[in-house]
């Protein structure tokens, strides 16, 4: 947190750096859950000064996703909501096609939206979510050996 710290302090408005601030913090609290009392705050207002200064940059809003996934819902967490944050994030990377190309955070966050669309129930959009991360990356293992055919099994499981 100490180097973002420092980059604030040169590039104050670079709103990625706030995000990342936003998700260090957030980390923190995955280190330490008493912590979250303090530290949330501190965490969201980063991401959402990164949202209001950078509205059309993906970090934003990937972190602003993980925030709200992992945050209890008792203090606004919502998986709904983080799912609408990472397709923000995903449209915004496909507006530049080169955010798209060959870019493992792209992939990732696809992989997190499959992820969490399985979560939430909504195993259609997982598949489409896990195929077009195949599409891009056929040789995925952990997505084509693992995660996809895990899915495949619940969806068959429910028929």
């Amino acid at each position: 947190v100490d180097l973002v710290d420092e980059l604030i302090v040169k590039y104050p408005e670079m709103p990625d750096l706030y995000a990342y601030k936003g998700a260090f913090v957030g980390y923190k609290i995955g280190l330490n859950k008493v912590k979250a009392v303090f530290l949330g705050p501190e965490s969201m207002k980063n991401i959402n000064h990164a949202l209001e200064i950078g509205p059309n940059r993906p970090q934003g809003w990937i972190e602003n996703g993980n925030a709200l996934y992992y945050m209890p819902k008792m203090f606004g967490g919502s998986k709904e909501k983080a799912l609408e944050s990472y397709n923000k994030a995903i449209q915004l990377m496909e507006k530049d096609p080169e955010m798209v190309k060959r870019n493992w955070m792209y992939l990732n966050v696809l992989m997190i939206l499959g992820q969490g669309y399985e979560k939430t129930g909504n195993l259609q959009m997982s598949k489409r979510a896990y195929e077009k991360v195949l599409g891009i990356e056929p040789d995925f293992t952990y997505m084509r050996d693992e995660l996809l055919p895990s899915l495949l099994e619940k969806w068959e499981s429910q028929d």
